[in-house]
């Protein structure tokens, strides 16, 4: 039985999500070098007993799954000078939520757009590799190409991109720089709420709940002040407090009716920043939701 055969059997034996798990935990764990981890080889081995295939040693299964399973495709040596730059630019950045954002979007939408070859002799140095496919997503992901009609489909590139400009509000606060992510996405939300009425009404009606939902969970997040009382999130929220005397919000029901903001199209040229803006806040608050929640 050959390659193709066995990754394809494999491939519908395991299911997307476990293939994907499957294929990142062996390429970029260290453990996997030598052996699989277990819930690998129970996988595996169920794999194995179904089509009666012969025991492997771990060198052949790593040569075995040497290939990109998104695109189906076999790696080419080497790594583009652009993408290999990118790619380490977007690893070694200082912040955790950025790096575990960045490394969830490569799993899903480029997972071998970087490769370097794990095997078992450690001393061997690893030999670099790509998926051609693979390296035109990351460059459009790094173009923002996902931006051009924002669907749901990308959320997580979407998170991604939050994460770099949360970063670039901490460039600007200074000495506050450490402030923890909560009060990132707090003052992202500030910085950029809806403030010009949508000619549409119905995308008047929806931005009038996302600032009502984005507000009370500002004002009910008493933690965002704990740790780091920055002065415009602390007089918002304290402000907003007072205003709303504490009003219970349901936020996880107006987020799953705000999610009608991505069908909608904006007829008006005045309504199309007001509409890309509504998105990114939804994101924002969808990820302040997970984190207050």
């Amino acid at each position: 039985m050959n390659k193709k055969t066995v990754r394809n059997q494999f491939v519908r034996f395991a299911g997307a999500d476990a293939l994907d798990r499957f294929m990142d935990a062996l390429h970029n764990k260290p453990a996997c070098r030598t052996r699989l981890l277990y819930w690998q080889e129970k996988l595996w081995e169920d794999f194995r007993a179904r089509q009666r295939i012969d025991a492997l040693a771990h060198d052949r299964i790593l040569d075995l799954f040497t290939y990109c399973h998104r695109h189906d495709r076999d790696l080419e040596a080497g790594i583009p000078e652009e993408i290999g730059a990118y790619h380490a630019a977007m690893s070694e950045k200082g912040s955790y939520f950025l790096r575990e954002a960045f490394r969830r979007v490569e799993a899903r939408s480029f997972p071998f757009a970087v490769h370097r070859e794990t095997g078992s002799d450690r001393s061997r140095p690893d030999r670099s590799s790509h998926c051609a496919a693979c390296c035109d997503a990351l460059l459009r992901f790094m173009n923002k190409a996902h931006q051009a009609r924002m669907t749901l489909a990308d959320y997580d590139k979407y998170v991604c991109d939050l994460e770099e400009e949360i970063l670039e509000i901490y460039d600007r606060l200074g000495d506050e720089s450490e402030v923890g992510r909560l009060e990132g996405l707090g003052l992202y939300f500030l910085e950029r709420r809806v403030t010009a009425a949508a000619s549409d009404p119905v995308l008047a009606g929806l931005a009038s709940n996302l600032d009502e939902t984005g507000r009370r969970l500002l004002s009910a997040a008493d933690l965002l002040l704990d740790e780091a009382p920055l002065r415009s999130l602390r007089a918002f929220v304290e402000g907003e407090r007072a205003r709303s005397e504490g009003a219970p919000i349901d936020a996880a029901r107006n987020l799953e009716e705000l999610a009608a903001l991505f069908d909608l199209e904006a007829g008006a040229e005045a309504d199309r920043p007001i509409l890309k803006n509504c998105q990114w806040l939804y994101i924002v608050l969808c990820e302040f939701h997970k984190e207050t929640g």
